[in-house]
């Protein structure tokens, strides 16, 4: 049985102006890192259950994930990390178009292992009676 068990994945939203752009950098991506095994995946931000599979629920668009599948489906089969760590993306076409060497080298670290998870904690509930914060991998030392 063989899988392919690392993939990038490009959520977007087709019918805004970022989207030509993002998939652009997604197809430059893959063409630099063809000798890789790595899948290249882009997902329309309506599917829904996709996008809050990988624990992100508010998040602006395009995000670029990096998955690293580890074990059969389970509650964590995958580690993921997230290009920026989390930070928000520009929409324009041309500032996305100069991330792409950025993307291209974001992708050589997660092929070479030399990424750190992207983790965060689950969404604020508003029902809850207790404070709740949103943490990111890169902010674990400092709590």
């Amino acid at each position: 049985e063989y899988t392919i068990k690392d993939q990038v994945i490009l959520f977007t939203d087709r019918t805004q102006d970022f989207h030509e752009a993002s998939v652009a950098s997604l197809q430059a991506m893959a063409w630099k890192h063809a000798e890789n095994e790595i899948l290249h995946i882009t997902m329309d931000y309506s599917d829904m259950a996709t996008f809050r599979f990988f624990k992100m629920h508010d998040e602006q668009l395009p995000v670029f994930l990096a998955v690293r599948w580890e074990k059969e489906m389970g509650k964590h089969p995958f580690v993921k990390y997230r290009f920026q760590d989390g930070e928000a993306l520009p929409t324009a076409s041309a500032e996305l178009q100069e991330l792409q060497p950025a993307l291209i080298g974001w992708e050589s670290r997660f092929a070479s292992g030399e990424l750190v998870p992207w983790r965060k904690s689950e969404p604020h509930l508003a029902s809850r009676s207790v404070s709740t914060v949103h943490l990111n991998a890169s902010e674990f030392e400092d709590i």
